[in-house]
């Protein structure tokens, strides 16, 4: 995870996001939306390898935790198995995704 800038947050995910590693995965991205002056949360899943519905359960929970906050949140470089997930979830208008 790094620091863009005062305002964005990015949390890098990295292998694979499924019931083991979903809980860290939460904490992590929480601990970033709620540091001081934080407007928006980019999730980059570039080094993703697999992503179950822990992971996407993750992703929605992070998603609802940053609008309560007012907090946008992005998900980028989205691996094509997982975008084929999202999309057939219904979830591609629900996150902010890049075409």
């Amino acid at each position: 995870m790094t620091a863009d800038d005062p305002t964005t947050r990015t949390l890098v995910i990295d292998g694979v996001v499924d019931f083991l590693s979903a809980p860290d995965v939460q904490r992590s991205g929480v601990e970033l939306l709620t540091r001081p002056g934080v407007t928006r949360l980019v999730i980059d899943l570039s080094a993703v390898k697999f992503i179950d519905s822990s992971g996407l359960s993750v992703l929605v929970y992070l998603k609802g935790r940053c609008d309560e906050r007012g907090v946008a949140l992005a998900l980028d470089n989205v691996p094509a198995r997982a975008r084929t997930l999202i999309d057939s979830l219904g979830l591609s208008t629900y996150f902010d995704l890049p075409d």
